[in-house]
């Protein structure tokens, strides 16, 4: 998975009120989300990406 790949899926979630839905449930199975909406991401992407906007978010 590609950095790209990650935002292309949350641009597409910004897009789609149903994947929006989904993403919000308790326990929402991103990974899988991701999947069924087309994209290729694993939990490190995530991980990965949580991490680095969690940096962003208190360095400002």
């Amino acid at each position: 998975m590609s950095y790209e790949q990650l935002k292309a899926f949350v641009a597409k979630v910004k897009q789609e009120k149903t994947l929006q839905d989904k993403v919000k449930e308790e326990k929402a199975d991103l990974v899988g989300i991701a999947k069924d909406a087309g994209f290729t991401i694993t939990t490190d992407d995530l991980r990965i990406a949580y991490t680095e906007w969690v940096r962003d978010s208190l360095s400002n």
